[in-house]
């Protein structure tokens, strides 16, 4: 079995285009080693000769109100400035957004999660 999330389909909104757009790529560009690699395994296990088996997708949405999402743009900040992918300033502004797309009940946050069951043929 592998689960793991579709990073490359992360969004936001916050109200804060100029964050939304561009920092979730510069965060996961500093955490995720391979953004697409959920949407690759399919093709990866047929090359490897694996079978698969079957497959579970589920979305992870947070509109108005959210936990995930805003403590993802809280702690991944730090460890993105530290690798150079963004700057303190971004990590701020962004994290001004989002708290106050909180306290609007505005805020918008979405990535896709996949599980794969895979036998040797």
């Amino acid at each position: 079995m592998v689960h793991d999330g579709d990073y490359a389909s992360m969004t936001f909104d916050t109200g804060a285009p100029e964050y939304d757009r561009v920092l979730p790529g510069k965060y996961l560009d500093a955490i995720v080693a391979n953004r697409f690699v959920m949407r690759e395994l399919p093709r990866l296990l047929s090359r490897a000769e694996l079978k698969l088996e079957k497959s579970f997708g589920s979305v992870v949405v947070e509109a108005g109100q959210g936990e995930y999402f805003p403590t993802t743009i809280d702690s991944y900040g730090p460890i993105a400035m530290a690798s150079g992918a963004v700057t303190q300033e971004q990590v701020e502004g962004w994290q001004k957004s989002c708290r106050a797309a909180l306290m609007a009940n505005a805020f918008f946050g979405s990535c896709n999660f996949l599980t794969y069951f895979v036998r040797k043929p």
